[in-house]
This record gives C-alpha cells, sequence and structure tokens, in this order.
C-alpha cells in the first residue's frame, strides 16, 4: 500500500439501507467493478450487505467477489448457524455478529466462527454490550454510532464507548463517516472505520476513497 493512503476503512458496497432508501443500483453486471474502484482507493477490506429485506443484499453478491484479494465482511442480521455455514460456502473472510440481536449467544456464534476459521466483527452499541463481547472472547469490535431506536447518528459515541475497550481489541468504527473530517475524528479512537453511504452515492467512487484514505 502506498505510505500515503493510512486511513484504514472497511469499504461498504450497499444498494439500500432503511434510513436511505435505496442508494446505489448494484448487480452483477457492476459490481466488480465497484468492488475494483473501492480496491484501487486503498480499501483494507470490503463489507458486501447480503440482508434482502431492508438492505437489498444478496449472498450472491459475495460469490462474484470471491476471488478479490482483500478480506470480505459479509454483513447481515446473523441469528443462525447455518448463516454462518453460508458465508463459509461462498467465500467470506468474516462476519458481522451483533450483540444486540444475540445476546449470550454470542458465546456460542463466536465458537461457530472459529469452527469455520472466519473472523467476526462483533457490532456494540454500550458499555454492557462492550463487557459481553469481551468476555465472550471477541478480538475485533465494532461501535454502532447509530441509534437502532431512533436511527440517529453521533460519530461521539465512538470517544465515549473506545475508552471500554481493552487493548489488544481491534476497533472499529461504524456508521455515519461522512467527511475526512469524520474519518480522521474516529480514527483517533479506532483502528478503522466502516464507511457504506457516503461512497456509494459518491459519482466517482476511486476519487471519494483516495480522498478519505489519503493521510
Amino acid at each position: 500500500m502506498n505510505k500515503n493512503y493510512l486511513n484504514p476503512i472497511i469499504a461498504e458496497i450497499k444498494p439500500s439501507s432503511p434510513s436511505k432508501g435505496k442508494i446505489k443500483e448494484i448487480n452483477e453486471n457492476n459490481i466488480k467493478d465497484i468492488a475494483k474502484e473501492l480496491i484501487e482507493g486503498n480499501a483494507t477490506a470490503l463489507s458486501v450487505l447480503t440482508e434482502p429485506k431492508y438492505f437489498n443484499g444478496s449472498y450472491k453478491n459475495i460469490i462474484l467477489l470471491r476471488d478479490i484479494n482483500i478480506p470480505i465482511l459479509m454483513k447481515d442480521f446473523v441469528i443462525d448457524k447455518y448463516q454462518i455455514e453460508i458465508a463459509n460456502e461462498i467465500g467470506a473472510d468474516a462476519v458481522l455478529l451483533i450483540v444486540s440481536a444475540l445476546g449470550e449467544e454470542l458465546y456460542k456464534f463466536l465458537d461457530y466462527v472459529d469452527d469455520y476459521n472466519l473472523e467476526a466483527l462483533v457490532e456494540v452499541s454500550n458499555e454492557e454490550e462492550i463487557d459481553l463481547a469481551v468476555d465472550a472472547g471477541a478480538k475485533i469490535i465494532g461501535i454502532n454510532n447509530r441509534d437502532l431506536r431512533t436511527l440517529n447518528i453521533d460519530l461521539k459515541r465512538t470517544e465515549m464507548l473506545s475508552k471500554f475497550i481493552p487493548k489488544g481489541k481491534i476497533k472499529v468504527s461504524e456508521s455515519g463517516v461522512k467527511s475526512r473530517e469524520d474519518l480522521l475524528y474516529v480514527l483517533k479512537y479506532t483502528d478503522a472505520a466502516l464507511v457504506g453511504t457516503s461512497i456509494m452515492e459518491s459519482d466517482n467512487i476511486k476519487a471519494k476513497m483516495l480522498w478519505l484514505t489519503k493521510k
């Protein structure tokens, strides 16, 4: 990686969202080109939505990208072991596990992830969920800047919650990064940021990525 591009971004391929509706037309004809732009823009990893109802995602999107040379996170509402089996089968490298959805089940879901030699991005929204994630053995912890009840975003959640995550864990800021200023702010407290909507809305994805990632 070019030493001048050091702001680590997990770039999200995101067709739609509950808060924004349709964001970008993504299909089998353009997804590889979109991934190529993200990678050429120095994405550290890709997050690919596979949840169909609210995000218009598809497992097929990961299958189409399984030969790329950076890690792929399967982003979905994972609540059943079979979804982790599917993640492994379609070529994902990691899955999203949301503590608010899994609760104490997180322990066994992290075991399932280990069984398939995958990684897990464990999403938290408060101090109690961080405690559970750490106790369950999460290695990568994502702080959700969006209040899932109101859908409001506050980047200060990253600053506030990051201090409760022990050293040695990989910390990721999720949601709400729209500008370089936002990115540099959250990266003061985390190791990477997951960015989707603001990149997908850009007319020039590669240029947007290079603008964000340039140190």
